[in-house]
Parts: structure tokens; C-alpha cells; sequence
């Protein structure tokens, strides 16, 4: 809402880097113009129009105006992802893991939102958090990134060599989830150590990149469960302001991430590496002779840790929604979803 001007005047390389977000040299070079080029080139290209000072961008067919409430938009374009469009009084639900751009500039009087972390991998692996609220439409937020988690991997598709001191990698879902680690080679196991599973989120700043959670601006987060293990030890499920933590081995446990702080390895170190979550990420404790679920991607990380289960993901909703309510344990064996419902 506040006018700023610049002294000397901005070029056509410093608008494009505050825009994106990215150093000017390292974006497509952007024509310039009063008349937007017809045909519409190729997804990405970039066309700035100086008689209304306005950056476009070229996706679908058309060309799309990046204005100020939408910084994260052309970050976002360049990068890849769908844009969807809601049909007023209908719910829309997005479940398939990936990231989705919704434009709200056309004015709507409530925006309804729903998003749920996706779960972790094994059978026993935690459940995704799920978080409902209302977008406070007054907030001038005229566009949404919907990033949609994927589930934690099973031993059986994606084992693979790798990682700290010798184990066995078992990938963690999209949007953060951690990854499990196992001794076993066998790709017929699907009680084996799984990956945590990846957070949803939707958000307002895109940041650089779909993994620059300290960049991006997210409104509401729906985290991910803890991958489970081979030895009968639980995912954490994904939830409410902190993540559950994983099922216990012996004296090791892997905890839920918090608001403030990803979850850790507790119990003593057993020789291994990492373990710890971090904002966005869940945690991974690399070693050869165990079953390591991986941590809950969400808000904040659930941690890794010997043998145990991955720690949840910790939820999130932020002061530009309201009516907010948190459903711990919602989402069980599936990638996670988001749902949006809007009416004029």
C-alpha cells in the first residue's frame, strides 16, 4: 500500500531483481515495449511494458501482469507449477504433490482454506496434520501458492546407496519430508524403515525456490508424519502447533517439530549422523545398522533418530487467516492435499 520512488530511477535490471528475487543476471533477459507481443511466446519469456511499468510474463497462452502484491508470482512462473482457478461455491481439492498458483484479484468476499500434510512411509507410518481457516480477504493478498506433500517412500521403489556411513536411503516426500535410512537391501520390504512424509502449505512469497522455506512467506501448514520402521516403532503424526514424536527404541527417540524449532534425536548417539529438523525439513539419522524412519516435513521438522520413528511435523497458521482449527492424526496413507472453496 506504500508508494516508494527511487532516486535515480530503477532500470529494467534492478526492477526485474527485486521482482524476482534473484540476482538480474541469473533471469531471462526481458524485451520492452508499449504493445505486448502477439503470439504469446513460450512459457517464462518476459516482456516489460514501459507505458504502464508493469513486468509480464508469459504462461498458459497469455501474458500475466506481476504487480506488487504478487512478487512471488515470477519466481514462481519461471520455475514451473499449475495454475488452477477456483469456481465460486465449489470446493476445489488439489492432491496431487506439486505446487499450484491461484489468482484471488478478481475479488472475492471469503476464501475458505484447507490443508493437510502429507503421511509418512512404512504401514505404520504417521498420519498428515490438518489445519482449516478463513483468508482474511482485507489483507490485500491478491494470489496463492498451494504447495501439495507428497507421501514418505517405502524401502521397496526407492532404496538406494548413499548417505552418511554406509545406509541405505529411503527418499522423503516432496515439500520436506525426511529421509529414512535402513541396513536392509531387500526391495521386497515394505515394513522397512520409511521416509517422512512432505508438509502442505500455502503461501503468499514464493522466495527463490520451492525448498527456500526461509525465504518463502507461509501462511498455513499442514505437516507431514514420521516415516515408520522395520522394527515396530510408530511415525509421529504430523499436527496442531507441534508435531507427535516417533515411536521409542531402547532409550532413542526421535521428537515432533514445535513453532520454534525442529525436532531432535534424544537418548544418546549411537554413532550415527544428523537427526536433527530444521524449518521446513525434516530430520535423517544416517547410520548401517538400523531402521531410521525420517522426520515429518511441516512448519518445523519432527526429528531422526536409531531405529525409531520419524517425529511429526508441526503445523502452522499465521495471523492473515482466522477460525482456525487444527485436526491432529487427519491424513492417513496419501500424499497430502489442499482445499480451497471461494464465494463473491
Amino acid at each position: 500500500g506504500t508508494s516508494v520512488t527511487f532516486t535515480p530511477a530503477l532500470d529494467l535490471d534492478d526492477e526485474v531483481q527485486l521482482i524476482m528475487g534473484v540476482s538480474a543476471s541469473s533471469v531471462p533477459t526481458a524485451a520492452t515495449g508499449t504493445t505486448l507481443p502477439s503470439p504469446v511466446p513460450a512459457v517464462g519469456t518476459m516482456f516489460f511494458k514501459t507505458d504502464t511499468s508493469v513486468l509480464y510474463i508469459s504462461y498458459g497462452g497469455a501474458w500475466v501482469g506481476v504487480t506488487e502484491a504478487e512478487p512471488m508470482f515470477a519466481a514462481w512462473i519461471t520455475s514451473g507449477g499449475t495454475a488452477v482457478t477456483p469456481t465460486a461455491g465449489t470446493m476445489m481439492t488439489l492432491s496431487t504433490p506439486g505446487y499450484y498458483y491461484v489468482d484471488l484479484s478478481g475479488g472475492y468476499s471469503t476464501v475458505t482454506l484447507a490443508v493437510a500434510g502429507a503421511s509418512g512411509g512404512n504401514n505404520i507410518g504417521g498420519k498428515g496434520g490438518k489445519v482449516s481457516a478463513v483468508l482474511n480477504t482485507s489483507s490485500g493478498v491478491t494470489a496463492l501458492l498451494l504447495v501439495v506433500g507428497g507421501q514418505g517412500s517405502f524401502v521397496t521403489s526407492n532404496i538406494a546407496t548413499g548417505g552418511a556411513n554406509g545406509g541405505y536411503t529411503v527418499l522423503g516426500g516432496f515439500n520436506g519430508g525426511g529421509n529414512g535410512v535402513t541396513n536392509q537391501t531387500s526391495t521386497s520390504r515394505t515394513d522397512d524403515a520409511g521416509g517422512g512424509g512432505g508438509a502442505s502449505d500455502i503461501r503468499t512469497v514464493f522466495g527463490t525456490s520451492i525448498t527456500d522455506f526461509s525465504g518463502a512467506t507461509r501462511i498455513m501448514v499442514g505437516g507431514g508424519g514420521g516415516g515408520g520402521t522395520g522394527n515396530g516403532n510408530i511415525g509421529g503424526y504430523g499436527g496442531h502447533t507441534s508435531g507427535q514424536d516417533g515411536g521409542q527404541y531402547s532409550v532413542f527417540q526421535a521428537t515432533g517439530g514445535s513453532q520454534t524449532a525442529g525436532g531432535n534425536s534424544v537418548g544418546g548417539s549411537t554413532g550415527g549422523s544428523g537427526g536433527s529438523g530444521a524449518l521446513g525439513v525434516g530430520g535423517s539419522y544416517y547410520n548401517n545398522t538400523g531402521w531410521n524412519g525420517g522426520g515429518g516435513g511441516g512448519y518445523y521438522g519432527g526429528g531422526a533418530h536409531q531405529s525409531t520413528g520419524g517425529g511429526g511435523g508441526s503445523s502452522y497458521a499465521s495471523s492473515a487467516v482466522t477460525s482456525v482449527v487444527y485436526t491432529n492424526d487427519s491424513n492417513s496413507a496419501s500424499d497430502g492435499y489442499i482445499q480451497i472453496t471461494v464465494s463473491t
